[in-house]
Order: C-alpha cells, then structure tokens, then sequence
C-alpha cells in the first residue's frame, strides 16, 4: 500500500479495511453527534464559501483539491480535538504541507516517476 499503509485516508472507500476505519468514527456522525457539532461545522462552512466568493472574485480558477483538504482539515481539527488549525485562513499548516509532500511521493512511487520505481 505504499508509505502511508491502510487505514481510512489511504485506501478508497469500496475497500474493506475502509469499513473497519470509519466504523470507529460512525458515533461522531450520528445524528446526536452531528447536532452537537452543527455550528462547528456552520462556521467552517462560511470561511470555506468567502475563500470561494474572494477567489471567484479575482477572477481566478479555484483548485478545489487543497482548499477542501482544508476545510476537511479545520473541521477534524474542531470537531475531533477542540483545536481551530485555521488553514483555510492561509495560516501555514505543516501537517498539511506534509501530508501534501507524502501523497505526491506516494503517488510517484505508484508510478515510477522522478527517480522512483515503484
């Protein structure tokens, strides 16, 4: 499976080893769960849809891939750890940057580009 092993975030969503990572996480996503983290998510929304209206705006295409990674991100931080990670803001976020890094080298490693063979 490459550096990042199985688990949730590195094997798609029609693999078994998937069903067993998100059923850890199905009590946050309950209906209980999703009320209680309601206004969280509500907020996270709102930094996510100005990012759209300012990028729109300057007339420039809008990479969806890094900006819902985080928003994705700001919303695990909240709900998950009580911690504001603020990345959609442009706050510099090492574990995104990171996180980024690996899934390029991953991905080259998959396809034996740069130098790498896979």
């Amino acid at each position: 499976r490459g550096l990042g092993g199985q688990g949730l975030f590195t094997t798609d969503d029609d693999e078994p080893i998937h069903d067993q990572a998100a059923r850890v996480l199905l009590p946050a996503f309950s209906m209980r769960g999703m009320q209680e983290y309601f206004e969280m998510i509500k907020e996270t929304t709102a930094v996510l849809q100005q990012q759209f209206i300012e990028q729109g705006a300057a007339g420039a295409a809008v990479d969806l891939h890094p900006l819902l990674s985080r928003y994705t991100f700001d919303i695990i931080g909240k709900v998950g750890f009580g911690r504001d990670f603020s990345s959609l803001t442009g706050r510099p976020c090492s574990f995104l940057d990171r996180f980024q890094e690996f899934s390029e080298s991953s991905l080259r490693l998959q396809q034996g580009i740069g130098g790498f063979s896979g």
